[in-house]
């Protein structure tokens, strides 16, 4: 998935006060069209909530809307492997709440 778009999307959902810099997405794939979703050929959703963690993993993967179940599906799946640079309080790593949307297009 390329950085760039994570970086614009990613809505940070903590308080600002609770980091000084935001964190920044470093390693992961992009998630799949669903297959059971290919003959509808419909451009498909999913907004994702989950924390990045201190050392930049992902916990706490929620589906908050999607298109359907299999686009939901699919993007916690991918989210689940990535990895970040963590937010920063201080020069400290912390973790924060985010929020990041996916579309799929067949």
């Amino acid at each position: 998935m390329p950085a760039t778009q994570v970086a614009t999307y990613l809505e940070v959902l903590a308080p600002s006060a609770a980091y000084d810099t935001p964190p920044k997405f470093s390693d992961g794939y992009a998630p799949f069209y669903p297959e059971n979703e290919a003959k509808k050929n419909e451009l498909g959703y999913a907004l994702l909530e989950f924390n990045v963690l201190a050392d930049g993993t992902t916990k706490d993967i929620r589906g908050i809307r999607a298109t359907s179940y299999a686009f939901a599906n699919e993007a916690i799946s991918a989210v689940q492997e990535w990895r970040f640079k963590p937010a920063r309080k201080n020069g400290n790593p912390v973790a924060v709440r985010v929020r990041l949307p996916f579309s799929f297009r067949s």
